[in-house]
């Protein structure tokens, strides 16, 4: 019974609350600061974000009364929340550096591809690529040398003719594919593979020898279903520093689920862990109908050199670019990417559309993008532009911008009524009775400040009439609401207050003295008795 007559209680107060509720100026919803908690004489007080003025000077503000209280505890605000965003290509000056083209995984008759590596090398010089791997498979040649450097070719085997990158122009970088398990693209190191089907192994001397590798062809491997194996994929990334990428554009596209697989392995790995977007040709025949010009990346660098090649394959400075068929028009181009003031935009040409992928939904289109929204419920997003023609497509894939939240990010100065009176640590500080404090917030990380008005209440001694629960010579909505949590067992009065909030004198405070307190609010009954 008592349950019931306390839920008829919560009815009757939600149905009469506005009628007493002060009204209350709206946060202004374009600002990024937000109350996280505040405390008065060990009081916890929260919603104080509708209570925020503009401008004090011009807005007196709502006012806020609290129960029973001396001292004043303290404020901590922090955006909401405050994200870092990471730009991997944040290092670029767009005016200066430039854009070459690479292919990282290409086979010779070193393994089973068709041609040797001087044709290779020269059919890729032709097509104006400027960085090139051999990979040949590990298992062919377990224990034999790896077909690097160029200039030494013919010392591996008599029929093939030494190429100098120097002279071309190029970037040779030392590679080979070990594929005696889940196929890996090792890269910038002379591990022969050793035909080992451990991957952690494997993993392992590449880093002791300042490698680089990523994964080749994963949905060979997880029977191009983007769900399969993202659990196994996600732990060696996290375990492996050298593991930084996963090849999701093969050749025309012979795995086209491998995006979602990319999606699904970032969400688990952020954001401890960044994977960069890999293209390449997987070349075995060299054939433009077959295997040849349909994968690549484009690097972005200052000059070309084998030092900054290493360097942007690690932090993904790059874009990962595909053709689905030989009849294809060239990828789109991206010229440009700015990141300014939470609007990221592309500046490219030869697309027909640009697409924004969050956490593995495409969730805008254009050429920019507000990650303000974005970023509180993503862990990253990406983009693509996309070229058709017909059945045909051709990509350009960005790498992802990730969101990390700032968990530092909290005010270092807190101002009651105008002075400084806490920095890096909120000490209580006493106020009287009766005081109305301004309180001004300020976050460091976003240099903005919001301003809140608060009236204190501190009821004393025997000046506690019926009915006036809060002490401040009126029985109104303040009265009822403390009256009602006691009823409730929400808070504890002190004897005083529940001697006033007691109206009916039977010795409990409940809900027949809630009633009776509201309907003397309402000018419904003069007295109790």
């Amino acid at each position: 019974m008592k349950k019931k007559m306390h839920l008829v209680l919560i009815v009757i107060i939600l149905a009469l609350f506005s009628t007493f509720t002060t009204h209350h100026v709206q946060a202004n919803p374009s600002e990024t600061l937000e109350l996280e908690f505040f405390t008065v004489g060990g009081i916890e007080v929260t919603n104080l974000e509708d209570l925020e003025i503009d401008d004090p000077d011009m807005d007196l503000g709502a006012m806020l009364e609290v129960e029973n209280f001396s001292e004043f505890g303290g404020i901590i605000i922090r955006t909401a929340p405050v994200f870092d965003i990471k730009n991997p290509y944040s290092k670029v000056n767009w005016d200066t550096f430039q854009q070459f083209k690479a292919n990282l995984h290409t086979h010779t008759d070193y393994s089973d591809g068709t041609k040797p590596p001087h044709e290779i090398i020269d059919e890729y010089h032709a097509n104006n690529y400027s960085i090139l791997a051999l990979t040949d498979h590990d298992t062919y040649n377990p224990e034999g040398p790896i077909n690097y450097p160029w200039t030494a070719l013919n010392s591996i085997n008599n029929d093939w003719e030494n190429r100098n990158p120097d002279e071309l122009g190029m970037v040779a970088i030392q590679g080979l594919e070990i594929s005696a398990g889940i196929h890996l693209g090792s890269h910038f190191n002379d591990f022969t593979g050793e035909a080992s089907s451990d991957e952690d192994y494997v993993l392992s001397q590449i880093q002791e020898r300042d490698g680089l590798a990523q994964f080749f062809h994963p949905g060979m491997y997880t029977y191009n279903n983007p769900n399969n194996m993202v659990e196994w994929y996600a732990d060696k990334y996290i375990k492996h520093d050298c593991l930084v990428g996963m090849e999701v554009y093969n050749g025309r596209d012979i795995y086209p689920r491998d995006r979602e697989l990319w999606d699904n392995v970032l969400m688990q790995t952020l954001p401890e862990k960044v994977i960069w977007a890999f293209a390449n040709d997987d070349t075995h025949v060299g054939s433009i109908y077959i295997d040849f010009l349909f994968s690549w990346n484009m690097f972005i660098l200052e000059e070309l050199s084998l030092e900054n090649v290493k360097e942007a394959y690690a932090n993904g400075i790059f874009f990962a670019c595909n053709r689905n068929t030989s009849r294809a028009p060239e990828p789109p181009v991206i010229n440009k990417i700015t990141l300014e003031n939470d609007i990221l935009s592309i500046n490219g040409s030869g697309y027909d559309k640009i697409d924004w992928i969050a956490d593995g939904s495409n969730i805008g289109r254009g050429e920019t993008i507000e990650l303000k929204d974005i970023k509180n419920n993503n862990m990253y997003v990406r983009g693509k532009l996309t070229k058709f023609d017909g059945l045909s497509r051709s990509r350009t894939l960005t790498q992802p911008f990730t969101f990390i939240e700032d968990k530092n990010a909290i005010t270092k100065k807190v101002y009651l009524n105008g002075n400084e009176i806490a920095e890096d640590e909120l000490k209580a500080q006493p106020i009287k009775a009766n005081d109305e404090l301004l309180v001004t917030l300020t976050c460091t990380a976003t240099d903005s400040s919001r301003h809140y008005k608060l009236t204190t209440i501190n009821i004393q001694g025997s000046e506690f009439v019926p009915g006036d629960v809060n002490g401040d010579g009126t029985i109104d909505v303040l009265d009822v609401t403390l009256a009602m949590r006691q009823a409730l067992e929400l808070i504890e009065l002190n004897p005083e207050q529940k001697t006033a909030a007691d109206v009916n004198k039977d010795g409990l405070v409940d809900v027949i003295d809630v009633v009776l307190i509201m309907r003397s609010a309402l000018g419904l009954i003069d007295s109790f008795m």
